[in-house]
C-alpha cells in the first residue's frame, strides 16, 4: 500500500489544484511528487474535459523526454480524479516576466533552442509499443506553458489541448480549434487545419513577446496585414537581439510550408546563442527563478488536502 502526504498547495486554477506531496510505500520508498487534483465541478461541467485531462496524462506517459514533465499515474484521491507527476522546482516563463525578470539575450536563445528540441522530439515521436507515429502537435505553445527550472532547465507544459493519435485516447479534438488566440498560427484560425508548423509559429511569438516585453497581438488573417505586422515587430526588437531576427522571421512566415521544422529551429538558436550577450540560461535562472519562487509562497488549498495523508488504493482511506 502506498500513501500520499500532502505538504502544501503550489498552484490552483479553474480545473484543479496542484499540491506538493510525499509519495511513500511500506517498503520505505519515498519521493516528492506533484499531484494535480481535479475540482469536482470540472467533472460535472463535462465528461469531455475530464477525458482530455486523462488523455494528456496518457500522452505524457508515452512521451519520455527530459523537456516534458513525467506522469507517474492517474489515481483517485479523496474522491477526486488526480494525476501524479514528477515534482520540478520551477516557474513558468510568463510568471517570470510578470515579476520583472526578463531573460538576457543569450538565455532567451537557449530557451528557444531547448523548447524547439522538445517540440522536435514530440513531433517525431512514435508509440513505444507499436512504433506507430503519435503525430503530436502541442497547439498551445506560449510563455505560460514554458517552465524554467531553478537549475536552468526548461519544461514544456500543458499538453491538454495537444493533438495526437494513440489507441487509449478518449477525447476527439482534432477538428476543434483549441489553444490561445494570440499565439495561434493564422492558417489554424482561417482553415482549422493544424500542423507542427503551428507550434513553430507559437514559439516565435512567445520568444518575441519575452524579448520585447509586450504582446505580439492577435493573428492577422490576411497575408498582407500579417507580413506588415511581422516586419514591424521584428524591427522593434532591441539591437542586442538582432541576431535572432532571421530565425524569428522564418518561423513567422505566412505560408506554414515555408516555416522551418523544429529540429532546424533548435540548431539555429543553438548557433545564435553563441553570438548573443548576457548571462547563460543556467546562470540567469539561479537568481531569477529562485526570486519568483520565494515571492510566490504557497497557493490556495482549494480542496482542503494540506496536512492530510491518504492511502492510494481501493477506498482511498485517510490516516
Amino acid at each position: 500500500m502506498r500513501s500520499l502526504s500532502f505538504i502544501r498547495s503550489i498552484g490552483s486554477g479553474a480545473f484543479g489544484t496542484v499540491y506538493l506531496a510525499d509519495l511513500s510505500s511500506r517498503q520505505g520508498f519515498r519521493r516528492q511528487v506533484a499531484v494535480k487534483v481535479l475540482h469536482r465541478q470540472t467533472v460535472d461541467d463535462g465528461e469531455q474535459l475530464l477525458s482530455r485531462i486523462r488523455d494528456e496524462a496518457r500522452l505524457l506517459g508515452l512521451l519520455q523526454d527530459d523537456i516534458i514533465i513525467k506522469v507517474l499515474e492517474i489515481a483517485r484521491v479523496a474522491d477526486h480524479d488526480a494525476v501524479l507527476m514528477e515534482y520540478i522546482e520551477g516557474v513558468d516563463l510568463q510568471s517570470v516576466l510578470d515579476a520583472g525578470h526578463r531573460p538576457p539575450p543569450r538565455a532567451l536563445a537557449e530557451i528557444g533552442a531547448l523548447v524547439a528540441g522538445g517540440l522536435s522530439r514530440a513531433h517525431e515521436a512514435v508509440h513505444p509499443a507499436t512504433g506507430k507515429p503519435l503525430n503530436v502537435i502541442h497547439r498551445d505553445v506560449k510563455p505560460a506553458n514554458i517552465m524554467v527550472t531553478r537549475s536552468g532547465g526548461v519544461k514544456l507544459l500543458d499538453f491538454g489541448v495537444a493533438r495526437a493519435r494513440f489507441d487509449a485516447r478518449e477525447s476527439h479534438t482534432g477538428q476543434l480549434v483549441l489553444g490561445t488566440l494570440n499565439y495561434m498560427a493564422p492558417e489554424y484560425i482561417v482553415t482549422g487545419e493544424v500542423s507542427p508548423a503551428a507550434d513553430i509559429y507559437g514559439l516565435a511569438v512567445s520568444l518575441w513577446q519575452v524579448a520585447a516585453g509586450e504582446p505580439f497581438g492577435q493573428p492577422k488573417v490576411r497575408q498582407d496585414s500579417h507580413e506588415r505586422r511581422v516586419r514591424q515587430r521584428l524591427s522593434a526588437l532591441p539591437a542586442e537581439l538582432a541576431p535572432m531576427q532571421r530565425a524569428l522571421g522564418s518561423m513567422l512566415q505566412w505560408d506554414h510550408n515555408n516555416r522551418p521544422i523544429s529540429r532546424d529551429v533548435e540548431v539555429a538558436f543553438d548557433q545564435v546563442s553563441t553570438r548573443l550577450s548576457g548571462a547563460s540560461l543556467r546562470v540567469w535562472a539561479r537568481t531569477a527563478v529562485a526570486a519568483v519562487l520565494q515571492a510566490r509562497g504557497t497557493g490556495k488549498d482549494a480542496i482542503g488536502l494540506e496536512g492530510r495523508t491518504i492511502e492510494l488504493g481501493e477506498g482511498d482511506t485517510e490516516r
